[in-house]
């Protein structure tokens, strides 16, 4: 095996390992879309999400918080349009 297919099988196990994580925050995503829509709440909170974002990447290296701001900011965006559906 080279040391790219290493890097990859790597990388496919981590995938593995965050796929059930992503579907309890996209399931707890919905619920809390229900719940919104139920009782006249907004979905989009930007304050929310900003305050969540620099929270989980205040202790993330300078040279790795843009990205791992932006994958918050992806994973964000795709549970907020699961919980305008």
């Amino acid at each position: 095996m080279t040391e790219l297919e290493q890097w990859r099988n790597e990388i496919r196990a981590l995938d593995a390992q965050i796929k059930p994580l992503f579907l309890q925050r996209l399931a707890l995503a919905q619920a809390i879309g229900r719940y919104k829509s139920k009782h006249g709440l907004p979905v989009y909170d930007p304050e929310r999400e900003a305050q969540n974002r620099q929270t989980l990447s205040a202790d993330v290296n300078r040279t790795e918080r843009k990205a791992y701001e932006e994958f918050l900011q992806a994973v964000m965006t795709i549970c907020r349009k699961a919980q305008e559906s």
